[in-house]
């Protein structure tokens, strides 16, 4: 095959590939299915105190701008920002969820000014955070990335 030949065909699959990702219905059940696998939730005050302090001390460990706020509800960083050395890093929100009954859900969100170049990529970074908090989460699950 020449050159010009596999490249056609490598931007073909990625024009494909990139189709079938951008799809509506394809895109909302692959982020449903990634929320239910690492859903983190908490059921007393002690599980709830430790997996939140967890939460504080990846978010402080792992990004690469100051923290803004840190409550008993919510963590967020300053950023995303447009920078040089920034446009692909990642601003975190943290949300604890009151769920009823005593029970709370532990949300983690991630936004770069670069979205569709984040490094870590969104999945890698909840990947990260659901196994520091909550490794029971994780399990067998893995995260698998197409790069076009």
């Amino acid at each position: 095959m020449s050159v010009k030949r596999a490249a056609a065909a490598q931007f073909v699959f990625c024009l494909w590939a990139g189709a079938a990702i951008a799809a509506p219905d394809l895109a909302q059940t692959l982020a449903e299915q990634k929320t239910r696998s690492l859903l983190i939730t908490c059921t007393s005050q002690n599980d709830c105190a430790v997996k939140w302090g967890k939460a504080v001390a990846w978010v402080s460990q792992n990004s690469s701008f100051k923290l803004r706020l840190a409550t008993d509800f919510i963590i967020t960083t300053e950023g995303p920002m447009d920078g040089f050395g920034f446009l692909t890093k990642s601003a975190f929100v943290v949300n604890k969820v009151p769920l009823g009954g005593g029970t709370y859900k532990i949300d983690f969100e991630s936004s770069c000014y670069m979205s569709r170049h984040c490094n870590p990529s969104h999945e890698a970074l909840l990947e990260s955070f659901a196994a520091y908090v909550d490794p029971v989460v994780i399990g067998p699950h893995r995260v698998v990335r197409f790069d076009c």
